[in-house]
């Protein structure tokens, strides 16, 4: 009598289990799973920068004045917005940034219940215009945009902490444990 053994032997199955080992790492580490939760972040922040960006430029169209000002050409800041190039973060009671974002929603601008992430920030230039939305990128993806021109959006080297966007951010510079790197969306 005769019996036939069909099927893999266990060495067989050890060896096909560790060829697909050794893939499935491969493709983990190719996929980076924590720079795709980082991108996803920045896309996030890119995403709600653009809709207070947008919130902004509808209220000045609406009321020729910005949203931290109080009259037409800003001779008067809205409390507690008092000072200009100064950076304030969003979702942070007491700051200029937070009025705004007040003042928004109270005009219908942004929805009710609209909240931004604090590491987001409100940047204005004296006498109100320009601005800038700003925050510390945490993909490398997004970290390697650089602006190659003074008001265009990118990445940004702080010279100073309370000026985000004013010099041009370069691979030789960002990132840099010196520098803070900052995507800044201009207006």
């Amino acid at each position: 009598m005769n019996i036939l053994k069909k099927g893999f032997t266990l060495i067989e199955l050890i060896i096909v289990i560790a060829i697909l080992g050794i893939l499935a790492a491969g493709l983990l580490a190719i996929l980076d799973p924590i720079e795709q939760i980082n991108r996803a972040t920045d896309t996030k922040y890119l995403t709600s920068a653009g809709e207070i960006k947008n919130s902004v430029e509808r209220y000045y169209a609406s009321k020729q004045y910005y949203p931290w000002c109080t009259s037409a050409g800003c001779a008067t800041y809205r409390a507690p917005c008092t000072a200009a190039r100064s950076r304030t973060a969003f979702a942070t009671g007491g700051t200029c940034a937070a009025a705004v974002l007040t003042e928004l929603i109270n005009t219908g601008e942004l929805k009710t219940g609209t909240t931004v992430n604090s590491v987001i920030n409100l940047e204005v230039e004296a006498g109100g215009d320009p601005y800038q939305l700003s925050w510390v990128p945490a993909s490398k993806n997004v970290k390697t945009q650089y602006a190659a021109v003074v008001g265009n959006s990118g990445v940004y080297v702080a010279p100073i902490a309370t000026d985000a966007c004013a010099t041009i951010g370069t691979a030789a510079l960002c990132p840099n444990t010196s520098a803070t790197c900052t995507y800044c969306l201009f207006k």
